[in-house]
Formats: C-alpha cells, sequence, structure tokens
C-alpha cells in the first residue's frame, strides 16, 4: 500500500530533530548509506566498481594500484556490500550476482524483476535491498540465505536507493515523476514523499512558476542518520520560449542563467532524525552552480550524492559536467536549514559554500578507504581517480567564483600532488577493457557533454543525456513555439526507424544529433563526422526490459489478433520488425506526424507528440475517434486484451 505522509507525521519528524530525540548512526561512517557503482571492501583494502557495458566488476587494489576483472553478468549496475559479500544488480539478465570477496568469484546468480538498478545493504551485512525498476518493485533479501523476504511496489520506475543507519527506513528514488518513496519497514508501508516545490521563473517574462522535478541519480543519507541528500534536476517545461529550434536562440529564450532557465541542477536536503518522513520544513534547494577554470560552468545534472565521512562535506558527481562538487551539509552551523518559501511556499533555490573539481570523464560515484581518503568512479574514462579530503569551510570559495585545482595546491574540497593541473585522476588506475567502437566511444562522450562547446552552450547546464537520460527518455514534454513536444526514447538502434523527429523528414540520427546540438543546445563547430559517432553511440543501444516482454499469455494472444484485425487497423502502421511504416500521417491535430515504433511501448509515457496521453489506455481510447486506427468496436474485454499485446512488445 502507498499513501502520502500527513501534516502530523512532518510535524513529529520536526520535533523529535528539535528536542533531540535519540537516533542510530552508522558505526563506520565510511559505509555507503546509498547505492552506488563504486564500493569499498570489507576492510577498505579494495573499492569494486560495476561496469555496465564491460559486463564486469573491476577491482583496484587501494595500496597497489592493481586491478582485476570479473565477468559477473549483463549490465551490472550498482554494488553493495554485505559483509564478506558483494551484490551487484544485472540490468540486463533480471538478476543479482552475489561475489565473494575474499576469492573474487561469483557465488550465485539470483533471478529477479525487469531491469533491477539499485542496490543498497544494512551495514551488519544481515539484509541487502534491490530497485527492480522496470517491474516498479523494492525487494529486501536475506543476505545468509539469499531469501526474497518482502516486496513493495512503488511507482515511476524506481532506480536510486538509500538506508538509513537504523536499518528502519529506506528511501526510494524514481526515474520519472520525481518521485521520492519511504517504506516504514517495521510497519511495512510504503509512503509517497511530497518533495517540495521549487521555485523557477518564466523565461521571457521573469514570472515565478513552478518548476518540475526529476531525482537524476544516487541518493544517500548521512552517517549520523540525520540528514537525506536528493540528486535532482529542476526543469521549466510549462512556459513557451520561442523557437526552440532556432539556431543558437538566446540566452532570454532558453539559455538564462541557472535559477531562472530551463534547466536547474538541485542538490534538495532535509532532516530525517531518527529515521521515518522526511521533515518538511527544513527542506532546502541549494543550486549547483560553480565555475571552474578549465570547464567553465559546472551546471549539469547531479549523477550522485555522497556523504563524507566526517558528516560536513556532501560530494556530488556531475556525470555530464565532467565534475565533482562539494557542498556544505549544513548551512548556518544548523542541523539543517529550512529554505527560504515564497507566499504560497514554494521553495526557493538558494545557494551554499561549493567546491569543484575536474574529474574524468562520466564521473558516477564516490566511495572511501581505510583512511577515509575518496575515490571518484569515472566510468566513462574507466577509471577509479583519488581525491584527499580537506576542510570545505577553510578551502572553498562561494557558488559562482571561480574554484579551480591547481599542482599541489588545496583548494575547495580536494588536494591533488603529483597530478596535472585540474585534475583528480590517478592514471595508473584506469581499465582498459573497452567493448565499444572508437567512434561510439566518441559519440559517447558528446552525447554525455554538457561542457564540451561544440554541443552546447556553456553554462546551460544542458546535454543530450538530460533529456534523453541514460539514452532514453524524461517523460517530459517541452514547449515549443509550434507546440509542446514530448521526448522520445532513444533505446533499440534509433536509426531502423527513420524518419526521426516527430514531423521533419530528418533522414538519419546523425543528421538530428547535429541539428539539435546546434539549434536547441546552442553548441557550435560540431561537424558532421562528429555527429554520425553520437549517432554511432545511439544505435547501440538495446530496448527497455519490459516486464511482460515476448510474453504469450492468453490476453496478448488474444490482442495480437485484435491488433491486426483489418476494420481495427493497428498493423496498418504498425507492422514489420520496427512496427512502424517509416511514413508520416496527419493524427492528434497535428499534420506529417512519424509513425513511432511501438518497440517498447510500454517504457514511454507519456503518448502522442504532445505528451496528452498519460497512458497506453488513453491512446486506445483515443483511437475510437477512427482518426488513428478505430478501436470504437471494441468492449472494454478487448480492449484489456488489445493493452496486454502492447505491453508485451
Amino acid at each position: 500500500m502507498i499513501r502520502s505522509i500527513s501534516p502530523t507525521v512532518f510535524a513529529a519528524v520536526a520535533a523529535a530533530a528539535l528536542f533531540g530525540c535519540a537516533n542510530q548512526g552508522l558505526e563506520d561512517d565510511r559505509f555507503a548509506t546509498g547505492s552506488t557503482p563504486i564500493v569499498a571492501g570489507s576492510q577498505y583494502q579494495a573499492l569494486y566498481t560495476a561496469n555496465p557495458d564491460q559486463a564486469t566488476v573491476s577491482r583496484v587494489d587501494v595500496a597497489t594500484g592493481a586491478t582485476a576483472e570479473l565477468e559477473v553478468g549483463l549490465e551490472p549496475t550498482r554494488i553493495a556490500r554485505a559483509g564478506d559479500k558483494l551484490i551487484t544488480t544485472l540490468r540486463n539478465e533480471r538478476g543479482i550476482a552475489i561475489i565473494d570477496e575474499a576469492t573474487f568469484t561469483v557465488d550465485r546468480v539470483i533471478p529477479t524483476g525487469a531491469e533491477p538498478y539499485g542496490v543498497v545493504a544494512t551495514e551488519d551485512g544481515s539484509r541487502f535491498y534491490v530497485a527492480v525498476s522496470m517491474s516498479g518493485v523494492v525487494e529486501e533479501y536475506d543476505a545468509s540465505t539469499y531469501e526474497l523476504l518482502r516486496s513493495w511496489p512503488v511507482d515511476g520506475e524506481p532506480r536510486w536507493l538509500t538506508l538509513h543507519p537504523n536499518a528502519q527506513s529506506l528511501y526510494v528514488g524514481s526515474a520519472f515523476g520525481g518521485m521520492v518513496h519511504w517504506i516504514d519497514l517495521p510497519g511495512d508501508q510504503v509512503n509517497r514523499v511530497e518533495i517540495p516545490t521549487i521555485v523557477g521563473f518564466h523565461p521571457s517574462t521573469g514570472e515565478e512558476v513552478a518548476l518540475t522535478p526529476r531525482v537524476t541519480g544516487d541518493m544517500a543519507i548521512s552517517s549520523d542518520g540525520n540528514t537525506i541528500a536528493i540528486p535532482t534536476l529542476q526543469v521549466e517545461n510549462s512556459s513557451p520560449g520561442g523557437d526552440l529550434s532556432a539556431p543558437n536562440p538566446g540566452a532570454a529564450v532558453y539559455y538564462a542563467p541557472p535559477g531562472g532557465g530551463r534547466f536547474n541542477s538541485v542538490l534538495l536536503t532535509t532532516a530525517v532524525v531518527g529515521g521515518g518522513a522526511p521533515a518538511d520544513e527544513y527542506w532546502d534547494a541549494t543550486l549547483l552552480n560553480v565555475e571552474h577554470e578549465d570547464l567553465g560552468t559546472v551546471a549539469s545534472y547531479p549523477s550522485s550524492t555522497t556523504f563524507a565521512p566526517d558528516g560536513d562535506t556532501i560530494l556530488v558527481t556531475v556525470e555530464a559536467g565532467e565534475a565533482v562538487i562539494s557542498v556544505a551539509t549544513r548551512a548556518n552551523g544548523s542541523m539543517n536549514r529550512g529554505g527560504t518559501r515564497n507566499s504560497i511556499g514554494w521553495l526557493t533555490i538558494g545557494s551554499r559554500t561549493q567546491g569543484v573539481a575536474l574529474s574524468s570523464r562520466g564521473p558516477r560515484g564516490i566511495a572511501f578507504d581505510a583512511d577515509g581518503e575518496g575515490y571518484v568512479f569515472a566510468y566513462h574514462q574507466g577509471a577509479v581517480e583519488r581525491v584527499k579530503m580537506d576542510s570545505l569551510a577553510d578551502q572553498a570559495t562561494p557558488a559562482g567564483s571561480t574554484n579551480p585545482l591547481s599542482l599541489g595546491n588545496s583548494v575547495g574540497m580536494f588536494e591533488v600532488s603529483g597530478l596535472n593541473t585540474a585534475k583528480i585522476h590517478d592514471t595508473d588506475w584506469v581499465f582498459d577493457d573497452i567493448v565499444l567502437t572508437d567512434d561510439e566511444l566518441a559519440g559517447r562522450d558528446l552525447f554525455f557533454s554538457s561542457v564540451d562547446d561544440r554541443m552546447a552552450f556553456n553554462g546551460a547546464g544542458v546535454s543530450c543525456s538530460t533529456c534523453h537520460f541514460e539514452g532514453r527518455n524524461d517523460g517530459l514534454t517541452w514547449p515549443l513555439e509550434n507546440g509542446g513536444r514530448q521526448t522520445p526514447s532513444l533505446a533499440g538502434d534509433v536509426s531502423l526507424t527513420a524518419p526521426v523527429t516527430w514531423t521533419e523528414s530528418v533522414a538519419t540520427v546523425g543528421d538530428e544529433a547535429f541539428a539539435t546540438s546546434q539549434g536547441r543546445m546552442g553548441g557550435s563547430g560540431l561537424s558532421q563526422n562528429s555527429a554520425d559517432k553520437v549517432a554511432a553511440f545511439i544505435n547501440r543501444g538495446r530496448h527497455v526490459d519490459l516486464p511482460n516482454k515476448g510474453l504469450e499469455t492468453d490476453s496478448v494472444v488474444r490482442g495480437r489478433a485484435i491488433f491486426n484485425r483489418e476494420d481495427v487497423g493497428c498493423g496498418d502502421c504498425h507492422g514489420g520488425s520496427t512496427l512502424q511504416d517509416g511514413e508520416s500521417h496527419d493524427m492528434v491535430g497535428l499534420n506529417n506526424v512519424n509513425t513511432p515504433t511501438l518497440v517498447g511501448i510500454a517504457a514511454t509515457a507519456p503518448y502522442f507528440h504532445d505528451g496528452s496521453a498519460v497512458t497506453l489506455r488513453a491512446v486506445l481510447e483515443y483511437a475510437r475517434s477512427g482518426e488513428m486506427g478505430d478501436t470504437s468496436m471494441l468492449s472494454d474485454t478487448e480492449m484489456d486484451d488489445l493493452e496486454a499485446y502492447l505491453t508485451s512488445l
């Protein structure tokens, strides 16, 4: 059962915070409280990373720098440690691999649902929890017997987990809808957390508007159990801002400064003293926006949050920004500053002291060794990078001011010695087992970059991966001059479904990558050859693994027959292996709409070019009009069967 948290519960938690309710923190403040792609071993002498493309887990010996790789299964995505066992989710294998740390071998693979993603374990190693994203559940396992103990439904495609140190409360971040849930483990209850509405501004008029939230990465709880940190992107997608497809449209339209623009990278924090519901009155929204001498403005979506062992600092990886931002855990000496709210209760974006360090490409997570030193996993580079913590309060400069790293100089949170200027990586710890081609690697770097000015206007904080999250979609509809356009998914080989985009006759994915980067994203100087490399990366992607994919139930079989009936007409446009005809049609009030593929359609809500159909059933109900096939003669039971068939594609 899922319920929203009442104001009474919020008030009780806030009172506990104010009056010093007893709280259970971690015994070891280096232990990971949140899901992560990099984790320290049981003695903190080795680090382990989950490498999705390589189908491996890598081990790095902290003392010697020696590395080893273990094949574990398809798409290891997150990794946790429970006692002397490592648990990694196999996103493309519907499984969880259990690794014996001592022998560095796979002990077993436990079957689970579609696309297991986040995993987190209790500090005592007795339980671990898995977010099975496409199945929409979070599961609890006994770490000794590997028995599935409980399962809870969670909306919005649950991916990221963080477990309170008292092991009584589990928090879940979902990829869609800006959703966070709190699972009361003793009470066996799922609760929807009402995260605050963030104040944004209309890009043209400057009037206050509500921003649309997305959770964008791994959450964390401080080792004392007092604070939760949630990485988010807050977007302004409700106000038309002119023709965003025009070349370099200008700051007033699309690239307004963070806090007043389309894309705002925001770290949310609040109190969770004693566990339980995040406290309503302690929410704070910190704008992640800081300058680096080599990168310019770092303002892209945060991919993970991690508390430093001292509890005073939150480390935020910025995957598309090639950086790590450090943020003070507490503001003005208080447990958690309550953010400023406007007259109707919306939370205003603020700023805290921040530091920034340049990382290698694609930083996704941070772990700590025995001495409490931090290590960044830069996945796109295939590197584990060593950083040394320093006092943020003493060293960092205010957000928005230049705060570079220099050779042998301590700035912000990071001290670098013996490495090249403005870098934090140790080149001895780079993994060479790369399975992508050179063109795909180059294309991936461009696809994920918000700081390469060939792809995007510096300071906009936007990359291809901002909207096409993990090469898929963000579930949002964007206001263009000629109407709303829903973000299409890039899952699967997109070139097979050309022409691409909603209405224009763009012949290739490379042509679209060129047009989008140079137009909507404000990039300059991208060559067609480089755009084709972006296309090479996009086209290597796989389709989403859906819970019902390939099922042959009686309902699915009946639905397939209905789909192919001449009087219903679905198969007229949606045929062949791609389930689309490569043609355009006038429909849903728009001319020349390119037929979208139906492969993986259950994972691409909302539907239609303007996102006006929230569910698949709404699409089928619309088809009763006869404008798009004709379902007017179908009974409710037949509609159920047709919907079942679509969810199996």
